[in-house]
């Protein structure tokens, strides 16, 4: 009864709009938030509706966007907003984020550069003065209550959900000491909070929109930069990592007016991987409370990679100041999921094999059945693309494969691209386990093959996507790209 009634307010509040009659009004999935969110549509209007009983944070949506806005940040802008305050129509910026780009296009380091650009401009508000911080919510500024209540997030919902040890008031102290050395810096920038990958959208036309910003606040520049390049969809290596960061903080100095020494720098650089570690907490919190509590399984599924890239973390960036209780916590973290391997480590022993695991990745038609495995390995996977939408049902694709990028358009338009990544994110955590376990033991072949009815347009697709995809996640690992059913397209190695 509920949701019919925030349907009548959705359809009333965009005829108040636009003038015209919705035609459709399709739910779109929130994720981890509680708010819910339709994409509403006419004959020539669309918006996205947003649905959310919090009325401060939705006031401080409204802020915060039309701040931005008025900065020159690309955000969603705000149609109309119901009198309740509840709901509200907003810019409809598509399905493509940041996140699914970067499984299949571009240079990875180019893209965050552009992010970092744009991060860089919107955190200089706060400095500026620019910022009514009274408008925030749930507080003003990340002081001292603030970050309590993140490693109480912690330390309730993950740390006692997975039933590790620990001093409760040793470990009180250390994060009093945490806090204390996140507090000395610089916290008079504005921060956006949650600022990762799956918050960015990317339009046609590569520009790049900002999201879920309603949480901003006053804070230190460095959470924002922690947040975005260890956030678990950015697939950055270590190296990357560093590179972007020296970009930032080179830029962060230059905003500031002046060039930083030696010693500023690495003042700078202790800062960020504090606040790499306080992101990690929090994050940890979340997965214990959506995927532990909630049963939300891709929560769960994010523990042991994050549990592995705690372990490098450590190891790699030590902080200036002891927290005895905290390490403790951590390294009983590290020791409940031994079975991650961390990308640097799949690195070393990529690294160290004497003979490198090739991937053949190809395309193939069911109508002549699976290629036969010339490597004596005894072959590998085969994915069926036929349940889904097929562009060689239409004589505007009859003569396209899936390289090309009007084919590519379809698969990947509004009505299908749930289905087509759904099938791919299924296929991709079945196979890098597979191409993982294969480095490690110094195995030299698998294949990874994709078959629909005529070997020409899905299977071309996901070949080429996921050939890609492996490529930029194990650049030591050769990949092989061929077509069965293609021969002109030729055989590409990676």
């Amino acid at each position: 009864m509920i949701l019919n009634g925030i349907k009548q307010d959705i359809i009333q509040l965009f005829r108040q709009w636009c003038g015209e009659e919705p035609t459709a009004l399709e739910s779109i999935s929130a994720h981890g938030s509680t708010r819910q969110y339709w994409r509403c549509t006419s004959a020539s209007h669309g918006c996205v509706a947003a649905w959310n009983n919090d009325v401060r944070e939705n006031e401080a949506f409204f802020y915060f966007a039309s701040l931005l806005k008025d900065r020159g940040i690309a955000v969603p802008e705000v149609y109309a907003v119901h009198a309740e305050r509840l709901l509200y129509l907003q810019q409809d910026l598509g399905d493509e984020t940041l996140a699914k780009r970067l499984l299949v296009d571009g240079d990875r380091v180019a893209w965050f550069r552009r992010v970092l650009d744009d991060l860089l401009c919107l955190q200089t508000l706060g400095k500026e003065g620019k910022v009514d911080f009274a408008k925030a919510y749930p507080r003003r500024a990340m002081d001292r209550q603030a970050w309590q209540w993140d490693f109480n997030y912690f330390k309730y919902n993950f740390l006692k959900l997975q039933h590790i040890h620990f001093d409760e008031q040793r470990l009180e102290e250390d994060f009093q000491t945490l806090i204390d050395f996140l507090l000395s810096g610089s916290v008079n920038y504005l921060m956006y909070r949650d600022f990762q990958p799956r918050n960015i959208m990317v339009s046609p036309a590569n520009k790049l929109y900002y999201i879920d910003f309603q949480g901003a606040r006053q804070g230190s520049p460095f959470y924002d930069v922690a947040s975005l390049l260890y956030s678990s969809s950015a697939g950055l290596d270590d190296l990357q990592r560093a590179t972007l960061l020296e970009y930032y903080l080179d830029k962060l100095n230059q905003t500031a007016g002046h060039a930083s020494l030696d010693a500023d720098i690495e003042a700078q650089r202790h800062d960020f991987y504090a606040h790499v570690l306080a992101r990690k907490m929090q994050a940890f919190g979340a997965y214990g409370y959506r995927g532990l509590f909630e049963g939300k399984e891709s929560f769960v599924r994010s523990i042991a990679p994050a549990a592995a890239e705690l372990k490098t973390l450590l190891l790699n960036h030590p902080l200036p100041l002891q927290l005895p209780e905290l390490e403790k916590v951590f390294q009983q973290i590290i020791a409940l999921h031994p079975e991650v391997v961390s990308s640097q480590q799949q690195q070393t022993v990529a690294d160290t094999t004497k003979e490198p695991l090739t991937v053949q990745v190809f395309s193939f038609s069911y109508k002549h059945g699976y290629p036969h495995d010339d490597s004596g390995n005894g072959g590998g996977y085969a994915f069926d693309c036929r349940a889904l939408p097929n562009p060689g049902r239409y004589a505007a694709y009859k003569h396209k494969t899936g390289r090309d990028e009007e084919v590519r358009q379809y698969l990947e338009s509004a009505e299908h691209a749930a289905a087509v990544d759904a099938f791919f994110q299924h296929a991709a955590a079945m196979v890098c386990p597979h191409v993982e376990n294969f480095v490690q033991r110094g195995f030299a072949n698998l294949m990874v093959g994709f078959g629909c009815t005529g070997g020409q347009h899905r299977s071309v697709y996901f070949a080429e996507r996921m050939a890609r995809y492996l490529h930029e996640k194990y650049p030591k690992v050769q990949i092989k790209l061929s077509h069965q059913e293609q021969p002109q397209l030729g055989v590409v190695i990676l």
